[in-house]
């Protein structure tokens, strides 16, 4: 009987190879991209993600050959996944697109405000991650209400006693709401109070 062994082969990787080579998500969106190790009896599957940007894609490697994509902001990100066995690796470009607004709605519909007075009124973008939330605020008439943009919101100054619309527009998409504004006369439509508390007539 000979006293020599005979040495057991170890199983390299041979490539590495991913589900996609291109990926388009949108702004806000997660994906679970899979890379396959070939061969399947490799010993060391153990691999490396890397993101070329960051700020575009984010990465979170999961075990078994996945990691998760965020698409953080539009743009362009190559994915690379390598083997620490040989050395091998795959790539997936992935474009991020913007993601549209759904929806605008303003936070109030009806807004009483004293001549001289001010009012802030505030908007809701959705979804949250909306890429362009910028927003158009106008007045359906400037001499009785006139509107300071913010943001997604805006300051109503009431300039004279009536009535007006005040709009919000969304610069992506053009979706709208608007908010009827009352401008009261303080001279003229708020009641005289007495030290009691009643309105004198």
């Amino acid at each position: 009987m000979s006293g020599c062994s005979r040495e057991i082969e170890r199983i390299a990787v041979t490539s590495v190879v991913l589900d996609y080579t291109t990926l388009e998500l949108q702004q806000g969106d997660t994906y679970v991209i899979m890379a396959n190790v070939i061969p399947a009896e490799a010993e060391n599957k153990e691999l490396i993600w890397t993101s070329g940007k960051q700020s575009v894609v984010r990465l979170t490697e999961e075990k078994d050959g996945k990691c998760i994509l965020t698409a953080v902001k539009p743009g362009y990100s190559r994915i690379t996944v390598k083997s620490l066995d040989g050395d091998k690796s795959a790539t997936c470009d992935v474009k991020v697109v913007p993601c549209p607004i759904g929806s605008v709605t303003l936070e109030q519909k009806e807004i009483v405000i004293d001549r001289g007075g001010k009012a802030t009124l505030k908007a809701i973008v959705e979804p949250e991650h909306a890429t362009y939330k910028n927003l158009i605020w106008s007045s359906s008439d400037k001499e009785i209400v006139e509107v300071v943009e913010d943001g997604t919101q805006a300051i109503l100054y009431g300039l004279k006693k009536g009535s007006a619309k005040v709009i919000a527009q969304t610069k992506d998409g053009g979706l709208t709401d608007t908010c009827e504004v009352k401008v009261l006369s303080l001279d003229v439509d708020r009641p005289e109070v007495n030290l009691s508390g009643a309105a004198q007539s």
